[in-house]
């Protein structure tokens, strides 16, 4: 039997619960006063006993019930944004051949040594996207950097 939304108020466990007696799971040693609820959702299972009445144990089997499924539809959002940004990375290198491993700058302060690399870096890539999943860095950081350089007069004229 599958239960609904609506049974929420103790009627009916969720789909893949049951909720029960201690003293149907075990006889030795269940109080047959109390209940409690087990179930599974995916790979978990979920136990607990305690409850002194049947809305009770249901109730807190839709607790749980939606806590696992909000947790598990989290997860599954953060492995499908990871798997994305390891396509954007591989894409980066596809769209961009001209990124090379290694670049010389010349010595100098350190902002104007950083504006150095990120001026040849996106050069070489093509964009300021593509350089920023070269090198791994946001967007917005990679333009922020960019406009910093800009205001104070570091970044490379293009000679």
């Amino acid at each position: 039997m599958m239960a609904s939304e609506t049974d929420q108020r103790g009627k009916e466990p969720p789909e893949g619960f049951a909720v029960m007696r201690e003293a149907d799971l075990d006889p030795e040693q269940g109080r047959a006063t109390h209940w409690l609820y087990r179930g599974a959702i995916g790979p978990r299972r979920f136990i607990r006993p305690g409850y002194s009445s049947r809305e009770q144990a249901c109730r807190g089997a839709w607790v749980v019930y939606r806590m696992a499924l909000t947790v598990d539809e989290r997860y599954q959002r953060q492995l499908k944004q990871r798997r994305l940004r390891e396509v954007w990375r591989t894409r980066a290198w596809v769209d961009a051949p001209g990124v090379q491993d290694e670049y010389v700058i010349r010595l100098d302060t350190w902002d104007h040594m950083e504006a150095q690399l990120l001026a040849q870096i996106i050069e070489d890539a093509g964009s300021i996207r593509r350089a920023a999943i070269a090198i791994d860095l946001p967007r917005s950081t990679l333009g922020a950097r960019v406009n910093r350089h800009c205001e104070r007069g570091t970044w490379p004229d293009g000679d």
